[in-house]
């Protein structure tokens, strides 16, 4: 029985015409078995179904229209199965009921599929859904004929899809918890269980125990107050009591009494005592004492005052030499019951000492004098310089120093410098090549007394010791040689071993810069005596380091705080450089500095992966006028001795849980001994047994690393470090990550839900994309089914936490797209709700309605033509113009220009007379007329353009009579022009005679009787 329901049909009203119905669909068995149930669209087929496939899948509707959805029921004695639609989109999960599962097919074009079924027990038997082309109900008093066709083709039976491992597309794997997902493998817990010891959560399986061995749902014996719970660790004071020196109070865990808390008189600075005041109260007893941790493996035990009921105890702690700026922790212990804990912030120590830094150079060259030796007047100490031509002397005293430098075969320079506290001062100085004394009779010598001062203005002044050696006056010639003006004497007159001191002056700009010299030449005639004077730069470039001493471990980085300051009187550009055992790099390596301005750069070393021991850098700071340096120290610590199998991934932790604890197992490959582990960062966590005492090689040890997941952020990376350490020196310091898995959200909404749209043109529509959840989530937006007709600007989105985007989607039907109604469903697939596959989180429907594409009747060309021109060739008139057209239109077009209207006689050429004019495109077409007889009367023709496809429109053009004649020559009735002209002034001529001659035939006429025969020729003659 086949039941057909014709709709929106009158009740008289005939029914003619055709239509062709499928009624393959009826059932998926054997015909020779099969039931059919038109009603609800499937069928059972005992013998095919159960003995063939274990299974039968059905559709409810069986016959829809292009862009609806069907219902597949899967009837199966095990639940779990999978659909393939037959059109390569996905089924959607409604539900299961009683041994039945159903789903949703969605099918966009016309045609026939087969709706495959997977379960447990292999292929299930297929379902045929017919799609028609489109509905469109029969117009009133349309006459329709019913013609029923039945297929009588069997069901073909597609081969069933598996995974690698041989498991059916949505069934488990029999090694659980593995699942088969349209072909691939991932873990579902859930629905496939675990191995033996394992648990379910979620998706995943877990062990039955918490990290430290605890079973679930029991208290933990080593932390006391902590419950296994889903296999971590979490604080539930109800079920398992409060830790020691803590009470139950409505639910929670509180101090309990006695209690106590420490305050420290922190900042301070490395070498400085912090003072520990640890105050307490509700004691049974008077405590006489209290055991105070300083955080650096020190312990003080401090005594105590006052009464049981309140009182204080002070303790004092000392801090040595580590990165600055630190903090420590420190925690007072009574009895070991009662405890209270805070921190104390040590910061660098106020340097107290500074270095001088020499620098020997020739004076005749400038080289770098590399075989100098420079002896500290004050000390006595004595330093080579190196291949640099520097010696160091550190730690010294602030105050004033001289420096003498000599060298083997040059005389011995001296020069003065002032020591900061926790600065470079830097002393150059140039040696002169030794020069013996001039035999008799030269005895003139002459050699620099005063060295010149920096300026603190435009002058400088110095002096010089001039002896005569010889037992007579001697008279002296003085010559200052200076790109500076130099005044002092020209002139001396020395008596007999004589010494005079005289005094110069240099005049210098107020921006002197850079290493300038004045030199002063003595002259007696028979020798000379030369003396060079070096003019001093008032100040310039400065270098410091803010903390010149690091630690660091092998494979780091250290980083240092410079300060660069011009100190000089004009800005300065200053290059930074430095030298050591490690490669390292500035920040910023090129600096402009305005005069007194100051620039914090950071310099960086990069410890390899064996480094160890300590190094030294030089940092350089050469600017226009002058050098600066400052040297920094780095100690290499040990980085073996202790492991961790923490590794380097981030760690996961469930936002829902109070405290979170990560054990960390520690093992020393190093030496036996009290061990301290610590965590420090920005990241709040604590660690549980940090002191590790009496830790033996080859062993190892637990570790608790507890963070409270409320104060992280959710979703992004959050990073502490973990410190092991002994007396002072780091065997481990390593990262810790731990990521809170933040919650999943979206929201999606198209802006409008219905559009329409021509054959032809396009439509935009606005998809808004919002993150509503705290984690971070990328998303993919796809147009199911991927139609030609739209398209998705961007696909692939990354939202943060509340952040939203908006997605354009281009509705562009083409002209052989069939008008009607399509219903598009629009989908956003979250990937970090699961990060196994994509998760569809919202499917918006877009309903398309094309509209079939009206050719326009009108010509949308722009068309203007030029004022024609006359012009005469040949003894013919020509009239010339120009017509342009424009396409106003969106496509290309073939075009073709004629003329209409034109006279009977006249000729015409166009060039071109067709073209093929894209959109926006101005083509000229030009015309000539052969246009005699235009200069009678104005004459009106049309130019018509006429498109491929048959429309046209035409404008008119006029011919100008006037312009016609004024080419031919003349304004009125003839035309004067070359030849032409010539003859008509001869016709005029003819013409006046013979007018002449009329008007005297008829003046003789009237005397003719008054004359004699032979008197009328003579007359004439005459």
């Amino acid at each position: 029985m086949l039941i057909v329901g014709l709709a929106a049909l009158p009740a008289n009203a005939v029914i003619t015409g055709s239509i062709a119905i499928d009624a393959s669909v009826q059932s998926s068995g054997y015909y020779d078995y099969g039931y059919g149930y038109p009603d609800y669209g499937f069928g059972y087929d005992y013998g095919y179904g159960f003995g063939g496939y274990g299974c039968f899948a059905s559709a409810s509707p069986s016959s829809i229209y292009a862009g609806e959805s069907t219902n597949i029921y899967v009837d199966s004695a095990s639940y779990g199965s999978y659909v393939d639609c037959g059109n390569g989109l996905p089924a959607g999960f409604l539900g299961c009921v009683m041994g039945s599962c159903t789903y949703s097919c969605y099918y966009p074009i016309s045609g026939s599929y087969y709706a495959s079924a997977y379960s447990s027990y292999g292929t299930c038997s297929p379902a045929v859904v017919n799609v028609l082309s489109s509905y469109a109900p029969a117009p009133q008093g349309t006459d329709v004929t019913i013609v029923v066709e039945t297929a009588a083709a069997p069901t073909p039976v597609p081969a069933p899809r598996i995974c690698t491992d041989g498991t059916p597309w949505g069934m488990c794997s029999t090694n659980n918890p593995l699942y088969c997902r349209q072909g691939r493998l991932i873990q579902k817990a859930s629905q496939c269980g675990c191995p033996s010891g394992q648990t379910v959560q979620g998706d995943s399986c877990v062990a039955s125990t918490c990290s430290e061995g605890t079973p679930w749902g029991e208290c933990s014996s080593i932390y006391q107050g902590q419950l296994c719970n889903g296999g971590r660790l979490v604080e539930d004071a109800v079920a398992c009591g409060c830790p020691s020196g803590k009470v139950l109070n409505d639910g929670i865990c509180v101090d309990a009494r006695p209690f106590c808390t420490i305050n420290a008189n922190s900042p301070q600075r490395a070498g400085s005592p912090v003072s520990a005041s640890v105050q307490y109260a509700d004691f049974a007893v008077a405590p006489s004492s209290v055991r105070v941790s300083c955080g650096n493996g020190n312990e003080v035990i401090a005594s105590c005052s006052g009464t049981s009921g309140r009182g204080s105890c002070s303790a004092s702690c000392i801090y040595d030499a580590r990165d600055y700026p630190r903090a420590y922790s420190l925690t007072a212990y009574f009895n070991g019951v009662t405890q209270c804990s805070s921190s104390a912030e040590i910061v660098a120590p106020i340097a107290t000492q500074g270095s001088v830094l020499a620098r020997v150079t020739y004076c005749d060259s400038g080289a770098v004098a590399n075989d100098a030796s420079v002896s500290l007047v004050q000390s006595g100490a004595v330093k080579y310089v190196d291949s640099h031509g520097e010696a160091q002397f550190k730690s010294l005293a602030v105050g004033n120093y001289d420096l003498e430098v000599t060298a083997q075969g040059y005389d011995t320079a001296r020069v003065s410098t002032s020591v900061e506290a926790g600065r470079v001062s830097v002393a150059s100085a140039c040696l002169r090549k030794h020069v013996a004394a001039p035999a008799s009779p030269c005895g003139l010598q002459a050699r620099l007394v005063s060295p010149v001062n920096c300026p603190s203005g435009t002058t400088q002044a110095f002096q010089l010791a001039i002896t005569n050696t010889d037992n007579r006056v001697v008279n002296s010639s003085v010559a200052y040689n200076s790109p500076y003006s130099v005044s002092g004497p020209a002139y001396l007159v020395l008596n007999a071993l004589e010494s005079r001191i005289v005094t110069a002056t240099v005049s210098h700009d107020s921006d002197l810069t850079g290493a300038v010299l004045a030199s002063v030449n003595l002259n007696n005639g028979a020798c000379t005596a030369n003396v060079v004077v070096p003019l001093c730069v008032s100040s310039g470039i400065v270098l410091s380091v803010n903390d010149a001493e690091k630690n660091a471990l092998p494979g780091s980085r250290a980083c240092y705080s410079l300060n660069v300051v011009n100190r000089g009187p004009s800005e300065a550009r200053v290059q930074l450089s430095a030298n050591g055992d490690y490669s390292s790099s500035f920040g910023i390596e090129r600096i402009l500095l305005a005069s007194r301005e100051s620039r914090n750069v950071e310099y960086c070393v990069d410890v390899s992966n064996d480094g160890k021991g300590q190094h030294d850098f030089v940092v350089r700071a050469v600017g226009t006028s002058n050098e600066a340096e400052a040297t920094v120290r780095l100690n290499v610590l040990r980085a073996d001795g202790i492991y961790s199998n923490f590794g380097v991934a981030c760690k996961e932790i469930d936002a829902g849980n109070a405290v979170f604890y990560q054990p960390i197992v520690l093992t020393n490959d190093g030496q036996s001994g009290d061990y301290t582990a610590e965590v420090s960062g920005l990241m709040p966590a604590f660690i549980t047994q940090g002191e590790l005492y009496n830790f033996e090689k080859a062993g190892r040890r637990t570790v608790y690393v507890g963070v409270r997941p409320s104060e992280l952020q959710e979703g992004r990376e959050n990073h502490v470090t973990l410190t092991v350490s002994r007396e002072g020196r780091v065997f481990l310091q390593q990262d810790l990550c731990f990521r809170v898995e933040g919650s999943f959200a979206s929201f999606a909404r198209l802006s409008q839900s219905r559009v329409s749209v021509r054959q032809g043109e396009s439509t935009v529509v606005l998809l808004q994309v919002r993150n509503t959840g705290t984690a971070a989530d990328s998303y993919s937006v796809s147009v199911v089914p991927a139609f030609n007709l739209v398209t998705v600007d961007h696909q692939e989105l990354t939202l943060q936490s509340r952040q939203d985007s908006v997605v354009e989607i281009m509705v562009a039907p083409l002209e052989d797209v069939r008008p009607g109604e399509y219903v598009v469903p629009v989908r956003v697939y979250s990937q970090g709700v699961d990060p196994a596959y994509d998760t569809l989180v919202k499917e918006e429907l877009l309903r398309v309605t094309v509209l079939e594409h009206v050719k326009p009747t009108s010509l949308d060309f722009m068309i203007t033509a030029s004022e024609p021109e006359f012009r005469k060739q040949d003894g013919e008139l020509l009239a010339e113009f120009t017509v342009s057209v424009r396409n106003n239109e969106l496509e290309s077009a073939e075009t073709v220009l004629t003329l209409e209207g034109v006279p009977s006689n006249w000729t015409y050429a166009i060039a071109p007379n067709r073209a093929s004019i894209a959109y926006s495109e101005t083509k000229d077409f030009k015309v000539v007329l052969h246009a005699n007889g235009a200069e009678n009367a104005n004459t009106t023709i049309a130019a018509r353009l006429t498109h491929e496809d048959g429309r046209n429109t035409a404008i008119p053009i006029v011919l100008s009579s006037e312009k016609a004649r004024q080419a031919l020559g003349a304004t009125g009735l003839f035309t004067l022009e070359g030849e032409d002209s010539l003859l008509l002034l001869l016709l005029a001529a003819l013409i006046v005679i013979g007018i002449a001659i009329y008007a005297k035939t008829q003046a003789l006429k009237d005397e003719l009787p008054s004359y004699r025969p032979g008197e009328v020729a003579a007359a004439l003659r005459s």
